[in-house]
């Protein structure tokens, strides 16, 4: 194995590092935002029609962050198993390596930064 091989490697190493700490803080947030979610005192009733709009509205906003956490979630798993695929770092659109500074800033990624440009400009 030559020095730059070994390199990547610990990179890898580093980056799955990186990415299953990631999960574990994501994991930690769905369940604290679900469980906030859930509590009991939402349903306590409310003489005021302000207070249970503005309940309603808290409700509906932790849940949109459950859900967007439960989305980093999955895209963390399916980084790891790219990883364990070994196609870790590779764009899915045009099968180009994606750039580690790319990869340092969003370690999920599934494109690279022209892949990623078109699909902002086509949606």
């Amino acid at each position: 194995m030559s020095a730059s091989d070994e390199d990547e490697v610990l990179d890898l190493a580093a980056q799955r590092a990186r990415l299953e700490q990631d999960r574990e803080s994501r994991l930690a947030q769905v369940e604290r935002l679900s469980m906030e979610a859930a509590d009991e005192a939402w349903h306590q009733p409310k003489p005021d029609e302000t207070d249970q709009g503005s309940e309603a509205v808290e409700r509906e906003r932790l849940r949109s962050l459950a859900d967007r956490a439960r989305a980093d979630l999955r895209a963390i798993d399916e980084a790891l198993e790219r990883i364990d695929e070994g196609n870790y770092g590779t764009c899915v659109d045009c099968g180009d390596a994606i750039a580690p500074a790319r990869l340092q800033a969003r370690p999920e990624a599934l494109t690279c930064v022209s892949c990623q440009q078109r699909r902002r400009q086509a949606s």
